[in-house]
């Protein structure tokens, strides 16, 4: 008797399933993400906060920085599907 194939399942544990979203899902996730850039360009050109050392200044801003690029992948995909202003 053959096995069954099991789901794959994520070094989290979590089970990825495909996600389907509908235009206006697309708007709001092209809006959420746009802001969640916004916040991370701001918290990469803030000072260093009291106490924080060069090291730990500098880790900020790459995780910032990392955080940011991801938004601007998924936004990229979505244009690539729903451009903006494409109604």
């Amino acid at each position: 008797m053959p096995k069954k194939k099991a789901k794959k399942k994520l070094e989290s544990g979590m089970v990825f399933h495909a996600l389907k979203l509908n235009e206006q899902d697309l708007r709001h996730l092209r809006w959420v993400l746009s802001d969640h850039i916004e916040d991370q360009k701001h918290l990469m050109n803030s000072p260093p906060a009291n106490g924080q050392s060069p090291e730990e200044m500098l880790e900020d801003w790459v995780i910032a920085r990392d955080f940011m690029a991801d938004s601007m992948k998924i936004i990229q995909m979505i244009d690539k599907v729903y451009p903006e202003g494409g109604e």
